[in-house]
């Protein structure tokens, strides 16, 4: 156990029981509870129910009632939440704000290194890029090209459904069908099932 020092050298300790009430709020700068070698590295209280933490003077965390704050003041300090074998499970780019899933050094608002699974609806309000090559979307139901009518459609470039484009058919009657509509649309995409 450490002692505690009740005065502001090394042997005035005094023998504490029960609780310890701060007699100064303290400030980021200043934290009321902090080391004696290193005294702007520590804790202060930011308002009723609010604990701040600071290091080298600068808030880097608060925490209240309702909510626990990261990086309050905006500075450009990263923020990183590892897992299991993974360093950059979560990682927030203090310079941006883009956000890295897997990724330490997000190029993107939010830049995913693995897999994603969506299991609900997703909605794209903007242009695909699949390596480089733009594909857009167009159209609201019902999309007709050519003989088949669809919900939505795809097509190599950003724009109008052209000759390239293909409508994916809102009324697949079987399996076998939507597959091989699925395999026709990669590879009008240039790309390979």
């Amino acid at each position: 156990m450490a002692n505690i020092y009740t005065g502001s050298d090394v042997g005035q300790e005094d023998a504490i029981v029960g609780e310890i009430t701060l007699v100064t709020d303290g400030a980021a700068g200043t934290p009321a509870l902090n080391w004696l070698s290193d005294t702007d590295t520590g804790l202060f209280l930011a308002g009723t129910g609010i604990i701040g933490f600071s290091t080298a003077g600068t808030e880097r965390v608060r925490m209240g009632t309702t909510e626990l704050t990261v990086n309050d003041g905006g500075n450009d300090v990263d923020f990183r939440i590892e897992g299991v074998g993974v360093a950059n499970a979560l990682f927030v780019q203090g310079s941006d704000g883009f956000v890295g899933i897997g990724n330490g050094a997000p190029t993107v608002a939010l830049h995913v290194t693995g897999s994603v699974l969506i299991s609900t609806d997703l909605e794209i309000d903007g242009v695909l890029n699949h390596d480089g090559t733009t594909v857009g979307f167009y159209g609201e139901p019902p999309v007709t090209q050519g003989t088949a009518t669809g919900i939505a459609g795809f097509a190599p470039t950003a724009g109008a459904p052209s000759a390239d484009s293909t409508v994916v058919d809102s009324n697949f009657n079987d399996v076998a069908t939507a597959i091989n509509s699925i395999v026709t649309l990669l590879s009008d995409l240039g790309l390979s099932a």
